[in-house]
């Protein structure tokens, strides 16, 4: 049983080729539908899902789910005052956001967050942080569809594996939006009723597979991944967990 989360244009892109391939592989062997066990979530900032490439739809085309991080309306300005206030209300010393927070936030308020981050991963995460609660209620609706009876569809049964759950995370660490949040799924997924933390795996591209974009595409794919790449050491280091805590007491309701 699998549950993929897609981060980002990129992890998006990924599960949508992946769902293709998987029912492809599927039906040369006469099964016409991908089993429940398998879920694909696909998360990001724009407001619609990506579609593609052609001549694939979107991930809920394709019988995924979409969470956006972003609304119609949104602005970073809005969102970062949402996040302070979340933050601050049970610790009204909370300096949590000084370390990563954008230095200038008027400049950040000039992207336009309804379509993305902009290839600012501090963006991104702000997008992130005040949606942590309903990307859970769809992460644990996709779990419970995995594991409900009949998953499997028609998988024969001797090819059925046991209960456990593999959540995997794709996406980029040289984005915007993929880049910033990867790190908060894989937080989130270790709460899921069901999911073991040392069972989440975690794919990402780095930047040189965007080496074949014009170089006004490229902008900060390097520092991005750059950044990253501490943080992640840090999560495997353990050494964030008492500032992980303290943000995710204010953040999440579980």
């Amino acid at each position: 049983r699998f549950l993929l989360v897609g981060c980002g244009g990129s992890g998006g892109t990924t599960l949508r080729l992946l769902i293709d391939q998987l029912r492809a592989d599927l039906r040369a062997r006469g099964i016409s539908s991908l089993p429940d066990a398998w879920q694909f979530v696909h998360i990001d900032v724009p407001v619609d899902p990506d579609k593609g490439p052609e001549p694939l739809g979107s991930i809920q085309d394709m019988g995924g789910h979409y969470v956006s991080f972003s609304s119609p309306s949104n602005s970073f300005l809005q969102t970062s005052h949402t996040v302070e206030a979340q933050l601050t209300s049970k610790d009204r010393n909370y300096v949590g956001l000084s370390g990563w927070a954008p230095r200038n936030p008027a400049a950040a308020n000039t992207i336009p967050v309804t379509s993305g981050a902009g290839q600012y991963r501090a963006v991104g995460r702000m997008l992130t942080l005040p949606r942590l609660n309903p990307l859970r209620e769809t992460l644990v609706r996709a779990q419970a569809k995995s594991v409900a009876p009949g998953a499997w569809g028609d998988i024969p049964s001797d090819e059925q594996s046991s209960e456990v759950i593999i959540p995997i995370i794709i996406g980029s660490m040289a984005g915007g939006s993929g880049a910033s949040m990867f790190l908060d799924v894989a937080r989130l997924l270790g709460t899921l009723p069901g999911v073991k933390s040392q069972n989440i795996g975690c794919f990402l591209y780095t930047a040189d597979v965007f080496a074949q974009l014009d170089e006004g595409k490229r902008a900060n794919v390097e520092g991005n991944a750059m950044g990253a790449l501490p943080e992640i050491i840090s999560a495997i280091a353990r050494t964030s967990e008492g500032f992980d805590a303290a943000t995710y007491l204010s953040l999440i309701h579980i």
